[in-house]
């Protein structure tokens, strides 16, 4: 007698086979079933398409980026990959999205990393979060204690900010509880920046989009790159207890800013790590016109 061979039919089609279900006769000696109770049925590939990191960072919006912008959103979290950026950054939101949540959602932990108290902060598609310089910011969802990179002797701010503001001392991101740690206007053209420290350090800025990074790598200073260019460093005090509250775009020096942020993070870089981030960033605003 011929023995029957078996093989896995759904291996070597590449389809799944769903079976109606029988009765409790086999089919020897009874009759076949009829030919509609056993069907085909294609399985789709299940799962997000690209890495880790960039799936966690999707997941995490209500609203999906169509094909363009996640591929430019992988572009983007590649990018940091590759250059240990994920290690560096405790938080970075980009604000410049498609959707309103999605500009929230921070892409270092791939869940929502920031709020909008009392819907102040007004979304631009592409553009990002635009304050009116009297009340409204975006808040952190995490504080600065909770912080796994920055700290009180190594920290730093990134700010991405659009539109020049209407009055001196308007706030760009910082500390929303302490005045130590933050990026702020001094006058209508000049900026200063301070981490943990009492002694800031200034800049000027002309024309209308910018990328601002403030950093300490040590006890004796801080140092600022304007638009990823080579930080500069200036001697400043060290303030070791100033990791307090959460930290707020479109705030700072007690007072609220009206530019429009379109990208903003917190960590502990370092001066390639500066420039590596404003290059990575700056691809992607670019590509969608926020700059």
């Amino acid at each position: 007698m011929r023995r029957a061979l078996s093989f896995p039919v759904s291996a070597l089609l590449g389809v799944s086979l769903a079976l109606a279900p029988l009765s409790a006769q086999t089919f020897r000696g009874a009759p076949r079933p009829p030919r509609s109770a056993i069907s085909f049925a294609l399985t789709p590939a299940a799962g997000c398409a690209y890495d880790t990191a960039t799936c966690n960072y999707f997941s995490a919006m209500s609203v999906q980026p169509d094909s363009t912008r996640k591929s430019l959103l992988y572009t983007l979290v590649t990018c940091f990959e590759s250059h240990g950026l994920f290690s560096v950054w405790d938080h970075y939101i980009i604000a410049a999205m498609h959707d309103s949540q999605a500009g929230l959602v921070d892409m270092i932990t791939g869940t929502v990393g920031a709020n909008n108290p009392s819907s102040l902060m007004v979304f631009t598609t592409d553009r990002g979060y635009k304050g009116n310089g009297t009340t409204a910011r975006l808040l952190s969802n995490a504080t600065l204690a909770s912080s796994t990179h920055f700290g009180t002797v190594t920290g730093g701010l990134d700010i991405w900010f659009n539109i020049a503001p209407s009055a001196a001392n308007m706030g760009l991101v910082g500390a929303a509880s302490n005045t130590n740690t933050e990026i702020g206007w001094t006058s209508a053209t000049s900026i200063s920046g301070r981490i943990n420290g009492t002694v800031g350090i200034g800049t000027t800025t002309p024309g209308s989009h910018h990328n601002l990074t403030v950093f300490r790598i040590d006890t004796s200073n801080v140092w600022v790159s304007l638009d990823g260019a080579t930080p500069t460093s200036a001697a400043s005090t060290n303030d070791s207890t100033s990791l307090t509250g959460f930290v707020a775009a479109g705030y700072s020096r007690g007072g609220y800013g009206d530019e429009q942020i379109s990208a903003w993070g917190w960590g502990a870089p370092t001066s390639t790590n500066v420039t590596d981030t404003h290059a990575c960033v700056s691809t992607y605003l670019t590509a969608i016109g926020a700059q």
